[in-house]
């Protein structure tokens, strides 16, 4: 049995992953496909940006 309450906490991660392969598609056919590879690249670095300023989580710098 599918609860409501996790319906309602997957919604919006379904939705955001749907912009983003819309947003694929999109830009493979509007730019070169070197262009689209790099700006995928540099999604791992806005992620963790985005952990850090927006829900205030810290992420040890391995050295």
């Amino acid at each position: 049995m599918i609860l409501p309450a996790l319906i309602k906490a997957l919604a919006s991660v379904a939705v955001a992953h749907t912009i983003g392969q819309v947003a694929v598609t999109v830009s493979m056919s509007k730019v070169t496909v070197s262009f689209t590879h790099i700006i995928k690249s540099g999604e791992l670095a806005f992620n963790v940006l985005v952990s850090r300023f927006v829900l205030g989580e810290r992420f040890p710098v391995l050295g």
